[in-house]
């Protein structure tokens, strides 16, 4: 796991572990037994609940867990029923944290209302939501599990008869162990699959996960449509470029401000003969992205399709300034244009300059 994942992640996981624990104290308490109260454990403060044990085997299993919470059953009125209650409260609270990011993401999922500065804010807002989520349903699936000290092993001796609520000390470590190995061996893997397919398939999803998905799509129609042109299928290509362009129709329709989806769409109709369409979409990507030599590169293109020279002329010499900038402080040089059935500076078909000239001479 890198730095930043584990920047993203261990509040998620503290979040969850908080509310899980924070929920059996309170229950407990709520109840009659008031032992997890009078030690502090009724509380939102992460540091009230996080076992050290439990941090540090986040960092070599991926997963951790929080300090266990005391409860007396002596204190309950219906010793039986409340410790159940109690037990429940956990995994309970994690299905209730579902709900509440399932509400957020609602709101959160118009990721481009909000201007391109607020779009990242709300993707975030909604990417941090979207892995709560998961990761309240895996604590609440494993918690039922019924191995000490998880709350299954409380849950099911409250509802089957003749098995003891509790365990010895001695008992509890064994388990804890068995528990250990199973998660660092993998072996509960397919209980978190199966709980986090479930929760992603009915979760709300947002607008920028949208448009990453139809502009994946459409690259993949569009390297395609490449390969069908290399194997003399120009009809089918035609067909598939048509497809790739009413992917990035739909994407640029939810957020319009996607300078490289209007790049790939100008490349697309300019391939498809649409020189006019072209042009609208490659100046706008140019106002969204000024320093892109690709991008004046395709202008030229299309300027030269629409029998504009001096214009073309005067993009191909901007592009080579971009590119001299772009060697002079080591940048990465942008990635090559997707190829078109007339290429920046061809006549026709696939012959003239090569893709090698362009990064060189443009």
């Amino acid at each position: 796991m890198t730095l930043a994942d584990a920047l993203v992640f261990i509040p998620v996981l503290i979040v969850a572990l908080t509310l899980h624990e924070f929920a059996h104290a309170w229950t407990a308490s709520l109840l009659g037994d008031d032992f997890a109260r009078r030690q502090g454990r009724v509380s939102f403060w992460p540091g009230r609940h996080l076992s050290l044990l439990g941090t540090l085997a986040f960092f070599v299993l991926r997963f951790g867990w929080g300090k266990p919470v005391p409860v007396n059953l002596y204190n309950f009125k219906r010793p039986k029923r409340d410790y159940l209650l109690s037990s429940l409260a956990g995994p309970g609270a994690n299905l209730l944290t579902i709900g509440v990011c399932f509400v957020l993401m609602l709101l959160t999922r118009w990721t481009y209302h909000f201007g391109p500065t607020g779009a990242v804010w709300m993707g975030l807002a909604h990417m941090m939501l979207r892995l709560l989520a998961v990761v309240s349903a895996i604590l609440a699936v494993i918690n039922i599990l019924p191995v000490p000290p998880l709350d299954g092993s409380k849950i099911w001796p409250c509802l089957i008869p003749g098995l003891k609520p509790t365990l010895k000390p001695r008992t509890t470590w064994l388990f804890l162990g068995l528990l250990v190995f199973m998660l660092y061996t993998g072996n509960l893997a397919p209980i978190f699959h199966a709980a986090v397919k479930t929760i992603t398939a009915v979760m709300p999803v947002s607008e920028g996960k949208r448009v990453d998905y139809l502009a994946k799509q459409a690259r993949a129609a569009i390297a395609q449509a490449e390969k069908l042109l290399d194997d003399g299928h120009d009809a089918h290509a035609a067909d598939v470029r048509a497809r790739a362009e009413v992917l990035l129709s739909e994407g640029l329709a939810i957020n319009p401000h996607d300078g490289e989806m209007r790049y790939l769409r100008a490349a697309t109709r300019s391939n498809l003969g649409r020189h006019e369409e072209a042009l609208g979409d490659i100046e706008r990507a140019i106002e969204i992205r000024r320093d892109d030599p690709i991008y004046y590169q395709w202008r030229a293109h299309i300027l030269d399709a629409l029998d504009r020279p001096d214009e073309a002329r005067r993009d191909r010499e901007t592009a080579r300034a971009l590119y001299r900038v772009a060697a002079q402080d080591d940048a990465p040089v942008p990635r090559p244009p997707s190829r078109p059935a007339t290429a920046p500076g061809r006549s026709s078909g696939r012959s003239g300059r090569g893709e090698e000239e362009h990064a060189e001479n443009p």
